[in-house]
């Protein structure tokens, strides 16, 4: 709640993309860069922590 007027302040300068697409835009097999497509970062660290995650979990397997 604190953040949120300063969300919306963002949101109405259109400095923000409240329907945000997250993507990957390259990768490697153990990283990635993600395009968060102007979204906050409530929405698209999530996104690329799960990618992450994943990278972290296949590392060292072949295949």
């Amino acid at each position: 709640m604190a953040r949120l007027s300063g969300y919306v302040r963002l949101w109405e300068a259109k400095r923000v993309n409240a329907n945000a697409q997250c993507k990957i835009v390259h990768q490697t097999p153990s990283t990635a860069v993600v395009d968060g497509d102007a979204g906050l970062g409530l929405v698209v660290a999530p996104y690329a922590m799960q990618v992450a995650i994943d990278k972290a979990k296949n590392v060292g397997r072949v295949g």
